[in-house]
C-alpha cells in the first residue's frame, strides 16, 4: 500500500511530460499570400552594392572598404550563393525570413546577415541588415530602378 501513492505520482508525471508538453510550431510563419518573385538585378546602399541574377541562388556582391572591414574583409566583387533562412530552421522565403546567408565556393567564405524586420520587412525592393552592420545602423539595400 506504501507503494501506490509513488506509483500513481510516477504515472502523473510521466502523462505531463508526453501529453501536456508544449508542441513545436518552429518555422517560418505563413503569410497566407503567394510566394514572392525571386530578386533579379541591382540593389543598391551607401555600403556597397548585390546584384542578383534571377535565379533565386546566386548573387554579385560588391561591398565598400568600410563595410568589408566590418566583415573582416571577405573577398569583393565575387559571386556568392545564398538562401533567406527562418532563424536556424533552413530555407525559407525572403519576406519572412530573419537571416541572410551567402556563400562563396572558391574561399570557403560564408556570410550571416540579421535582417532588420521592423514593419514591412525584406520585399521584392528591398533588402535591410540588421547585423553585422557599421556603427550599429541598419544597411538598407534598395532595388535600383530600371
Amino acid at each position: 500500500m506504501k507503494q501506490l501513492p509513488v506509483f500513481i505520482i510516477t504515472i502523473i508525471i510521466c502523462l505531463l511530460f508526453t501529453g501536456c508538453g508544449p508542441r513545436s510550431h518552429d518555422g517560418p510563419p505563413d503569410p497566407g499570400t503567394p510566394e514572392p518573385p525571386f530578386h533579379d538585378g541591382g540593389f543598391v546602399s551607401e555600403y556597397g552594392t548585390m546584384t542578383f541574377n534571377g535565379d533565386g541562388k546566386t548573387v554579385y556582391i560588391d561591398f565598400s572598404p568600410e563595410y568589408l572591414e566590418v566583415l573582416n574583409n571577405p573577398p569583393n566583387e565575387e559571386t556568392y550563393s545564398y538562401a533567406f533562412t527562418w532563424y536556424s530552421f533552413g530555407e525559407c522565403r525572403y519576406d519572412v525570413a530573419t537571416e541572410f546567408k551567402i556563400y562563396n565556393d572558391a574561399s570557403d567564405t560564408s556570410l550571416n546577415f540579421s535582417l532588420y524586420l521592423e514593419g514591412e520587412g525584406t520585399t521584392k525592393d528591398k533588402i535591410a541588415f540588421s547585423y553585422p552592420t557599421p556603427e550599429d545602423q541598419n544597411v538598407v539595400f534598395h532595388r535600383k530602378s530600371d
